[in-house]
């Protein structure tokens, strides 16, 4: 499901300049992607229905990225702020028929991400919360502020955060949770004489 213009936060809207400018592009679309000499592409669905993934091949050839604390892999990636901006919540019930956004977070590792709620900050800056298609338990959190996007995915037993790393541009992390300390129980205070 794609949201309509309108439903689009203003600063990540296409800047168009009128409707009918709009009906042109759309319909030049499949002529554009699908000329007649392609017949693969067909003339109803949609060019793929692979969801768009959130990561992509970051620029940066650096090798000087900070490690996380407890993190077992990690890797520089770029990020598509504006997919999690123009996802549509979830309809409640079963995960089927709501926008999947593919989280790609290492090569061996990806996952279809359903949106339950985003909640405006201000500007271009929001919370986009949702969970892991068909698995209980899982949680996805992402905070977006312009083109910086900071964030945890938790599925099952694993852990995943997506850190901000300045000129670097964004780094994904594979944590081992048992790198940090179990919770204890608080401890009584002793009585002072």
């Amino acid at each position: 499901m794609l949201l309509r213009h309108e439903e689009i936060p203003a600063p990540y809207r296409p800047r168009i300049q009128s409707r009918w400018s709009a009906k042109i592009l759309i319909a030049m679309i499949p002529s554009i992607f699908c000329p007649p000499v392609f017949s693969a592409c067909g003339t109803t669905g949609s060019l793929t229905s692979e969801p768009k993934a959130l990561f992509g091949s970051s620029n940066t050839n650096s090798t000087q990225v900070a490690v996380a604390r407890g993190a077992v892999r990690q890797r520089l990636v770029s990020v598509n702020a504006y997919l999690l901006a123009s996802t549509a919540p979830s309809k409640g019930g079963d995960d089927a028929g709501n926008d999947l956004v593919l989280l790609n977070l290492f090569n061996d590792t990806k996952y279809h991400a359903i949106l339950d709620h985003r909640e405006a900050r201000s500007g271009r800056s929001f919370v986009w919360q949702g969970h892991i298609k068909d698995v209980e338990h899982s949680q996805v959190t992402f905070v977006v502020d312009g083109d910086v996007v900071v964030g945890n995915v938790r599925v099952m037993n694993a852990l995943y955060q997506v850190r901000y790393g300045n000129e670097h541009g964004h780094i994904v992390y594979e944590i081992d949770p048992l790198a940090f300390p179990q919770d204890v129980a608080p401890s009584r205070p002793g009585r002072v004489p």
